[in-house]
């Protein structure tokens, strides 16, 4: 049984978030309040676990929603999840060039996560064109952000 390194990442991705930036314990019932009010993080949170089905019963389709609800607010941890999202097909159909353009955002911001991932998909031409250049462009900047997978690619 193998490792699925995106969904592990996803959920990591959730957990760092909220390890660094809670600094007390909120119900849902906040998280959705504040969810509902546009804050960004909170509706990174709300979606994922909806997708989860952590705190609330599983729903990935409502998760996306709140998740790229996120993202367009520019919360980088949730471009990098909704490029996951897209790119698995989790609650939302599977579309590589969408999850190719949120990466590439998400690895604009600094994120290294979203950083290897562009620069995979640029190296095999997944969502995008093939471009040698521009993949190990992006490994190196995730390999400076400490990511094991870029800093093997780029040896």
């Amino acid at each position: 049984m193998g490792i699925n390194v995106k969904r592990a990442c996803f959920f990591i991705a959730f957990f760092a978030t909220i390890a660094v930036t809670s600094s007390h314990a909120l119900t849902f019932a906040e998280l959705d309040r504040m969810a509902a009010k546009g804050d960004a993080e909170a509706l990174f949170v709300v979606g994922y676990e909806y997708i989860t089905g952590g705190l609330v019963t599983k729903n990935e389709q409502t998760g996306f929603n709140y998740i790229k609800q996120s993202a367009e607010k520019g919360y980088v941890d949730a471009m990098y999840n909704l490029g996951v999202l897209y790119d698995r097909g989790i609650g939302v159909e599977k579309d590589l060039k969408k999850a190719f353009c949120w990466y590439e955002k998400a690895a604009t911001a600094g994120d290294h996560r979203a950083q290897y991932n562009a620069g995979h998909m640029y190296f095999n031409g997944i969502g995008t064109l093939m471009d040698f250049e521009k993949a190990f462009y992006w490994f190196q900047k995730s390999a400076a952000g400490g990511d094991d997978l870029a800093q093997h690619a780029v040896g």
